[in-house]
């Protein structure tokens, strides 16, 4: 389960999947772990004398995931951009609303014209690497990662508890830099044109390492979606996805998407339908229907 816990996928529960404790002659010491980059030549050579002993070289690297955009028409589909890079996000939202600068005018967006930027649910799927990952992470975290991260293969370093202590901190960090690199970035540049930032974050059935309260901080309008599925998927009743954050004041909106039925059957009428089939506002203490 390291792949998981080293952000290759998504678990449900990280704490029910503990690294095994394992013998002394499996553990790996940090002191052991060598980094040998500048060993390698312009080839993709390694020349390295190694010291006397029984040596394991462990080759890392990263390449992109091949997750498309969706939906979207075919000649505005590409690869996603790097969600967790400041400068390919910045990048990527000055060449996007450039283009609309193009083609409305700057007069036309901000003040009147076009209003308004929105970010629907989070679904470009896992990434656990950037260009300048090991720099972020010393940052953020305090310490080099490098020695730890044979961990990331599956590799205990130290003890399993001080591997599963790096594969925390390392899935903390990629959150960290979804929720500045990209919600953060995005809404900056959206403020800087004028615009409004709506935006809603992860899904229970499309979750990435994060935390949706936090990524919704950056922008204006928090929205969340709402979901109802049938009996027997996701206990048969009402679901709210994507909570809102927190209003940064008592006067700010709180959006939510229009109901999502994925029942085959029609909705039976009764409170639950009444419920669903109306706008939404919130309020400190309840969701309210604003239907007249």
């Amino acid at each position: 389960m390291f792949e998981k816990k080293a952000g290759f996928g998504i678990a449900g529960d990280y704490y029910a999947i503990d690294t095994p404790t394992l013998p002394e002659g499996l553990v790996v010491r940090k002191r052991d772990v060598v980094d040998l980059t500048d060993q390698v030549d312009e080839n993709g050579v390694l020349r390295w004398q190694a010291p006397p002993g029984k040596w394991v070289v462990l080759r890392m690297g990263y390449s992109l995931v091949g997750h498309m955009n969706h939906a979207a028409p075919a000649a505005a589909t590409g690869l996603e951009v790097d969600k967790l890079n400041r400068g390919h996000v910045q990048s990527y939202m000055d060449r996007y609303l450039g283009k609309y600068a193009e083609a409305l005018g700057s007069d036309l967006i901000g003040g009147r014209g076009l209003g308004a930027l929105m970010m629907d649910s989070y679904e470009a799927g896992v990434q656990n690497w950037t260009d300048d990952m090991l720099e972020q992470f010393q940052r953020r975290r305090g310490y080099d990662p490098r020695p730890w991260l044979p961990v990331l293969t599956g590799v205990v370093v130290e003890s399993a508890a001080a591997s599963d202590h790096f594969l925390w901190d390392f899935r903390r960090t990629i959150a960290d830099l979804l929720r500045d690199h990209h919600y953060g970035v995005v809404a900056r540049a959206a403020r800087e044109r004028g615009l409004t930032v709506y935006a809603e974050a992860l899904e229970t059935f499309r979750l990435v390492p994060g935390d949706g309260l936090e990524m919704r901080r950056h922008v204006d309008v928090p929205r969340r979606a709402l979901w109802s599925f049938p009996r027997g998927r996701s206990r048969g009743r009402v679901m709210w996805r994507n909570c809102a954050a927190p209003p940064p004041s008592p006067t700010s909106t709180v959006a939510i998407s229009s109901p999502r039925n994925c029942s085959p059957r029609r909705w039976r009428p009764g409170p639950i339908r009444r419920e669903c089939s109306s706008p939404w506002r919130t309020s400190p203490l309840r969701w309210a229907s604003t239907a007249r």
